[in-house]
């Protein structure tokens, strides 16, 4: 959903767009958009005017926005995966499981995130068009 915002922000750049006009383009609730939309604007991605003529725009230029960065702002960094907080500490697998699978994770997130630092907002939104994004050689 906020990569879906970010792309129709980029492709309306013309005016700030609404929570309701987003939602309804994502096909979501306004009331869940807004929160997307707070967090990609405390992650410093997107500026939020209030009043008659506010709305949701980029702050910065889709070419300088990764999907790493939205990743980021909406999901926070070692939340990709769930750990369960009350093994038994009696057993033998249990007492480590936490740490184990910590590890684990954090390399798989950390792999994800260095993967979606390769694309840009821009990128994104040229997918969306059908067209492939344009690659550094």
């Amino acid at each position: 959903m906020a990569l879906h915002a970010l792309a129709l922000l980029h492709h309306e750049q013309a005016s700030p767009l609404s929570a309701v006009y987003i939602a309804g383009s994502v096909g979501t609730n306004p009331v869940f958009m807004r929160r997307v939309l707070r967090d990609l604007q405390r992650g410093g991605l997107i500026d939020i005017k209030r009043g008659v003529d506010g709305g949701a725009s980029l702050a910065r230029p889709a070419e300088g926005i990764t999907l790493a960065d939205a990743y980021l702002a909406v999901n926070g960094f070692g939340r990709l995966f769930a750990i369960h907080e009350a093994p038994s500490p009696g057993c033998q697998v249990g007492r480590g499981v936490g740490t184990a699978f910590t590890d684990v994770a954090t390399e798989a997130e950390q792999a994800l995130v260095a993967h979606l630092r390769a694309e840009t907002v821009a990128d994104f939104h040229r997918r969306t068009q059908g067209v492939e994004p344009a690659r550094e050689k």
